[in-house]
């Protein structure tokens, strides 16, 4: 009896490491609102590269990509809080899952969803790289949606949909 208790609890730890926060891989937040979309969210502050390095490596997670911000209305808003209280995070920018590469003008997520543009997004201004900054990042200080250069060298945040 007390042999099969040993083993329940060890089985019960092991599946929360594997599962990681509420659900999620191992190494990723939990960032859902509802019960229904398991939103998970992974910081990758381990390598700085470019968006097309980084979202190889997001795509080689899980259901992973680039994170998408605009899931649901609250998103980046709660991303942006997340930043702020993270005191490794604060002053670093990070590639997001949008880019106008190849449409130049059109916006769009990496599911080929538009994105919504202007207020409360992006940052007055923005995007301006035309033909040289073609891929989105949330950048240092304010952390609004930016137009970067894909040459860049920065963090990035990928998301899981499970």
């Amino acid at each position: 009896m007390k042999r099969a208790a040993i083993v329940a609890l060890a089985f019960v730890a092991l599946m929360a490491k594997v599962s990681g926060q509420a659900g999620c891989p191992d190494g990723y937040i939990n960032f859902s609102t509802d019960s229904a979309t398991l939103l998970c969210l992974k910081f990758v502050t381990y390598a700085k590269g470019t968006y097309d390095s980084l979202r190889a490596m997001c795509q080689a997670m899980p259901n992973g990509d680039l994170a998408q911000l605009q899931l649901n209305c609250d998103l980046h808003h709660r991303v942006y809080e997340y930043i702020i209280q993270h005191a490794d995070l604060k002053g670093e920018n990070f590639w997001i899952g949008g880019s106008d590469a190849g449409h130049e003008g059109i916006w769009k997520w990496v599911n080929g969803e538009e994105m919504e543009m202007g207020v409360p997004h992006w940052y007055p201004g923005q995007p301006d790289g035309e033909y040289d900054e073609n891929y989105a990042c949330l950048a240092a200080p304010d952390y609004f949606y930016h137009s970067c250069n894909n040459n860049n060298y920065i963090y990035a945040i990928c998301h899981s949909i499970i």
